[in-house]
């Protein structure tokens, strides 16, 4: 998406800063399920707590929670993609 909008894309694991430059819209919700995906990525990625949330390791219904949103995303950029070439 980033590279179809003409942006420089950015070597980042910050899901945040990449859906902003994506151009995707969330609503409040969304921002905030972000959020915490992003959270637990990125303590994932940079080992300290091995993705772990405050409470600590998401549950199973979190997971599939994380996984139903992921898949919005998905589907919101596929979206803005087909529009672009309308």
């Amino acid at each position: 998406m980033i590279e179809e909008l003409e942006k420089t894309v950015l070597k980042s694991h910050d899901l945040i800063r990449l859906q902003l430059s994506a151009n995707i819209e969330l609503s409040d919700p969304e921002s905030r399920l972000l959020e915490i995906i992003n959270e637990v990525y990125i303590d994932a990625r940079y080992p300290g707590d091995l993705g772990l949330l405050h409470q600590g390791k998401p549950i199973t219904s979190e997971i599939e929670l994380f996984i139903q949103f992921c898949e919005t995303i998905l589907n919101k950029v596929n979206i803005q993609l087909s529009n672009m070439f309308i």
